[in-house]
């Protein structure tokens, strides 16, 4: 069956100072709330909770994160649901808390999730899409929940309180968001719906890329002095809310398999998602100029000055690849054609071989970079 299919949040709120209304925001979900949060964003956000519960109806408890998006980690915090009788979880941090509260609700049919991410990090929030790794932090494969979060709420100030690496690395799997749509769209391949993209859909993963290229600078510098202010207001939308639509609305490709084959290769690796989805679309592009038979320059200087303005890494030093010989690339391209379905998703055979050129033209030609 050929359709189109567009998929969002239930509600979407963004500005400062609202997790001081989170009861008031998510109280129509249910009484009972589990926050599921780690040391660190409980001393971020407690007080504020507190705050928020003071003289409601509204019950809450906390469950702490066991530090890995693995099953067994989302099925204990499940089962933590249920012997509690919670409504809702929401989960409170970053990326690996954030999906393991979504598929611990998808093992819950009477929980519903709320995500409250603490910085604009990755585009996890606002999906009905769970990654699962192993103990040692390699990706195992994408998990489906029956839906998406029915609230996600993003306090800014908090965002904007986050390091600036954070900030930056969402640039990164935000500024994917484009390319792997376009890539996904001349394929006529079928979005993470099960459908093809919407008009809507692929304009907002386009709005993301021009929001990334306008505000992007500007909202980095802001977040290196710990202001919140509009251009942070404009990237914390494309890094969490355009981008979250925007991927899933429309497919990902060649350059989330390329961190998902890095994470295969490097035990415990180092380098954040957004990092290393970033460096993976310079492989997409390269990959995709030489099978068109054309290297579109003004394309890629524009984004290599905007890497180099935001601080996006450029070389494999960059993202922890102190091995550069033939033979190590060539276990990084089998790796990233291996990992995960995306690298197949492209409007052409994508090999391991055409992989390592663009490996090898990374680590050679300098004067692309």
């Amino acid at each position: 069956m050929n359709y189109k299919s567009m998929i969002a949040p239930t509600k979407y709120f963004q500005g400062k100072d609202l997790m001081y209304d989170i009861y008031n925001m998510t109280s129509h979900l249910g009484s009972k709330f589990a926050f599921l949060v780690d040391s660190v964003v409980f001393d971020i956000v407690s007080t504020k909770i507190q705050i928020a519960f003071d003289g409601t109806s509204g019950e809450y408890m906390y469950i702490f994160h066991g530090g890995e998006s693995t099953v067994a980690e989302a099925s204990r915090v499940s089962t933590i649901l249920t012997e509690n009788g919670c409504d809702v979880v929401v989960g409170v941090g970053g990326g690996k808390v954030i999906d393991t509260a979504k598929l611990a609700a998808m093992m819950n049919e009477k929980v519903k999730v709320v995500i409250v991410p603490t910085s604009a990090a990755s585009d996890a929030p606002c999906s009905a899409n769970s990654v699962i790794y192993d103990e040692a932090g390699a990706f195992i494969k994408a998990i489906k929940p029956k839906e998406n979060p029915s609230v996600v709420l993003v306090d800014t100030n908090i965002i904007a309180s986050a390091p600036v690496r954070m900030l930056v690395a969402g640039m990164g799997d935000a500024m994917a968001t484009f390319y792997e749509a376009r890539a996904c769209k001349k394929a006529g391949l079928q979005n993470l719906s099960g459908g093809n993209a919407t008009l809507a859909g692929f304009d907002i993963a386009r709005l993301c890329r021009d929001t990334l290229f306008q505000y992007g600078p500007q909202a980095k510098k802001d977040v290196e002095r710990k202001i919140c202010t509009d251009a942070v207001e404009c990237i914390t939308e494309a890094n969490i809310y355009l981008s979250g639509i925007g991927f899933e609305n429309n497919g990902v490709s060649l350059s989330h398999a390329t961190y998902n084959g890095l994470t295969a290769v490097y035990e415990h690796y180092p380098v954040m998602h957004g990092e290393g989805v970033a460096f993976g679309l310079l492989i997409e592009l390269l990959v995709e100029y030489e099978e068109a038979g054309y290297f579109d320059q003004g394309e890629w200087n524009y984004l290599i000055e905007f890497y180099r303005e935001v601080g996006l890494p450029l070389t494999f030093e960059q993202i922890a690849v102190t091995n550069t010989e033939d033979e190590q690339l060539g276990i990084i391209a089998e790796s990233i054609c291996s990992a995960s379905p995306n690298a197949a998703r492209e409007p052409f055979e994508v090999t391991p071989d055409k992989i390592f050129r663009a490996l090898v033209k990374i680590r050679d030609d300098h004067f692309i970079i």
